[in-house]
């Protein structure tokens, strides 16, 4: 492999790319044997922020291929050390719910559109199926939460990067306009989903400086969790705002660190104002414009839901069937042809009927419920605070935009699984008791 580098490395990007690729694959190939939740899961984790300008065809990007090949490695890695996790109920409730997406294919509205969405869930439900059977130690454990920070605290010093190169002019005036915007040629990052998966980095970094016992490390959680509070303002994501409050709320009220979590807000606070202009601007305009015409989106779906409320329309059609009722609601706030729900409740009703809601209330009712044999007098009670943090974030957040396809949804639903696992073992090692908080 080394000859055939040097025989390659012609000084373009391509060749250079391919002689890393081909110098690095033994490594990789062990780690993928050996050590697959380093890699490539962890690399997998590293590039995630970025997965939009990744993409490879029109179906898939370089980050959807990497999950592919870490779910089969993980597999594999169980299989070859003949070990398995016990699966978990919110694992149980999902393949219910998953074997109701499929059927559903059979009464939908437009199947091909069923069709052309199930494999994306399907993927993801696969990755998190590995992930929650794969066993975890808690070196590892601590390895992904790091790789996540550090992932995702390059997306926001890219955003504060943006923002200080392109300040915004007159985002009073003109609030969407005034937003920053990750770009690459024709590719962009919704400024709402790029927020959005900043909330459980920012949990995740904030509680590992409020638990750690060296100054050093303290001040560089604490610089992480500012510098993604900083982009998620210049983002001027409303609902991702909202789900960093509720975070910093949590915390403040579960755990042992209330003073040091009060400080922390009172600083940011501060430190927000250079870049509260848009989201305040923002936040003016949320009535005027019924929430960026959410509202009339929202009333044309409880429409929908008196004609497909039981068995739903298909997955994936919500769409379709909001073009089949928009007329005949009054469009206050306009959003206009082929609109997405902008809720994930409301999506899951029309699509799926109050069967599939029903299901997936179930799956996050599950992913809480879990945790609590983690008590507050447990070594791993940080960590379930953090795993609740960003539950906590994906039910705010969902409420505003249609987020169960989003890959950083569910790396916060493979996280409490394996956590889930970690606690287990800390049980039968140590007999800690079973008893909830």
């Amino acid at each position: 492999m080394v000859a055939i580098a040097a025989f390659m490395a012609r000084a373009t990007p391509l060749r250079d790319a391919a002689v890393a690729v081909l110098v690095l694959l033994p490594l990789g190939f062990y780690f993928a044997l050996v050590r697959p939740l380093v890699f490539p899961y962890g690399l997998y984790i590293l590039l995630m922020p970025f997965d939009e300008f990744l993409a490879v065809s029109h179906t898939g990007t370089i980050t959807k291929m990497l999950g592919g090949i870490a779910c089969a490695a993980l597999l594999f890695y169980c299989l070859r050390t003949r070990r398995v996790a016990p699966s978990t109920p919110a694992l149980r409730v999902l393949l219910l719910l998953l074997a109701w997406t499929v059927i559903s294919v059979l009464w939908s509205v437009a199947p091909e559109v069923t069709w052309q969405w199930i494999p994306t869930y399907l993927g993801l439900a696969l990755l998190y199926l590995a992930l929650s059977l794969t066993p975890i130690t808690l070196n590892q454990f601590k390895f992904i939460l790091w790789a996540i920070v550090v992932a995702f605290l390059a997306s926001a010093i890219v955003g504060v990067v943006l923002f200080r190169t392109h300040t915004p002019v007159a985002p009073l005036l003109h609030p969407e306009d005034a937003r920053v915007v990750l770009s690459l040629g024709n590719l962009t990052i919704d400024p709402n989903e790029y927020a959005d998966a900043l909330i459980f980095p920012f949990a995740i970094a904030s509680m590992l400086a409020l638990g750690s016992r060296y100054l050093s490390l303290k001040l560089l959680g604490f610089a992480a969790a500012s510098v993604m509070v900083a982009a998620v303002l210049v983002s001027a994501s409303r609902e991702a705002v909202i789900g960093l409050g509720l975070v910093a709320v949590y915390y403040l009220w579960r755990s042992r660190y209330r003073v040091q979590v009060f400080a922390l807000l009172l600083l940011t606070g501060i430190a927000a104002g250079p870049f509260s202009g848009t989201l305040l601007a923002r936040l003016q305009h949320a009535a005027a414009t019924g929430g960026a015409g959410r509202t009339s989106i929202w009333a044309v779906g409880e429409t929908a839901i008196k004609h497909y409320g039981l068995f739903g329309s298909g997955m994936g059609t919500f769409p379709i069937v909001y073009d089949q009722f928009y007329l005949s609601i009054p469009q206050i706030h306009s959003f206009g042809w082929n609109a997405p729900p902008h809720n994930v409740l409301l999506q899951f009703f029309v699509e799926l009927g109050i069967i599939g809601l029903a299901l997936y209330l179930w799956f996050i009712v599950a992913n809480f419920t879990m945790l609590r044999t983690i008590t507050r007098n447990h070594p791993l009670y940080d960590y379930r605070l953090i795993v609740e943090g960003g539950l906590i974030a994906v039910c705010a957040t969902s409420l505003f935009i249609g987020s169960f396809n989003e890959k950083w949804v569910w790396l916060v639903f493979a996280t409490a699984a394996q956590l889930v696992f970690l606690a287990s073992t800390y049980r039968r090692a140590n007999q800690i008791p079973t008893a909830p908080a």
